[in-house]
């Protein structure tokens, strides 16, 4: 038996049948392995792409849960801070109510010394005003004592017509029945109209000089008043100066003690001694 060659095998015998030649098997077969190959390299690139990638995860993660332990620690101490600022706070608040209660004092305080620099100033106006009323009653009585030195009271003496006619029968008084030339500055009746007795009101002279007073008041001429004859008209008449009415009081309360004790003397035996009043 002779070979004049190989021959194909069954299978090949049946790609023939359908067309299909060894070679183009092969080649078939080369593109895919070199495809396969392909996608094995791209596999293995991607694989080292993606191993590279999970380390920097892996590396990202350790940072982040380095991170998250930093966080963490920063958030103990956070909260320590939190909680010595909200101590703090409550410190402030109290410091501020405290604050808030010594400003409460303090504007009572305040107000009370408006009231008092009120009440003193008051008090001081209410003060001038009694001094100055005291001044105008002092100069007042000054005045008052100035324009008394200068005058005397007469008691007795017949109610005229006028104040003019008054004055005339002074003057004559004096000159005629007293031998006293001495001018007459103004004279006037006490206005209080005759007295529970039918005497005269009292009548005041007032005179240029205090020596004409000093005159009128003597012992000598108040002698010679005293003994005016019976039927002269002047009769009866005296003299006295013109006193302030709190001196009247007073001189009427030691003439009542003078009185008192003068009868208390007689009353005990002793008729050589006698009560005065002297200035």
């Amino acid at each position: 038996m002779s070979f004049t060659g190989i021959y194909p095998t069954f299978q090949e015998n049946r790609r023939k049948s359908v067309g299909i030649s060894s070679t183009t098997v092969t080649s078939s077969l080369e593109y895919k392995i070199s495809v396969i190959e392909e996608a094995l390299v791209k596999h293995k690139e991607n694989s080292e792409t993606v191993s590279v990638q999970i380390n920097q995860a892996d590396s990202q993660i350790k940072t982040i849960i380095d991170g998250l332990r930093a966080l963490s620690h920063n958030t103990v101490e956070l909260k320590s801070c939190v909680e010595v600022c909200d101590s703090n706070v409550r410190d402030l608040f109290s410091t501020v109510r405290g604050c808030t209660s010594e400003m409460k004092k303090c504007s009572d305080i305040a107000r009370e010394s408006v009231q008092i620099a009120s009440d003193i100033k008051q008090n001081n106006l209410n003060d001038i005003k009694a001094v100055n009323k005291k001044y105008d009653e002092f100069k007042a009585s000054i005045r008052d004592d100035y324009i008394r030195r200068n005058r005397v009271v007469f008691f007795g003496i017949p109610k005229q017509g006028t104040d003019f006619e008054d004055h005339v029968m002074v003057e004559k008084l004096l000159y005629e029945e007293l031998g006293l030339n001495i001018w007459v500055m103004k004279t006037f009746r006490v206005r209080s109209g005759m007295n529970s007795t039918n005497q005269n009101p009292p009548l005041i002279a007032e005179f240029w000089h205090n020596v004409d007073k000093s005159i009128i008041l003597n012992k000598s001429t108040r002698y010679n008043l005293q003994n005016l004859p019976t039927n002269n008209r002047f009769h009866g008449v005296s003299v006295a100066p013109d006193l302030s009415f709190k001196e009247r009081q007073e001189y009427k309360a030691l003439k009542q003690t003078m009185i008192n004790r003068n009868n208390e003397l007689q009353t005990s035996g002793l008729t050589g001694e006698k009560w005065i009043i002297k200035k």
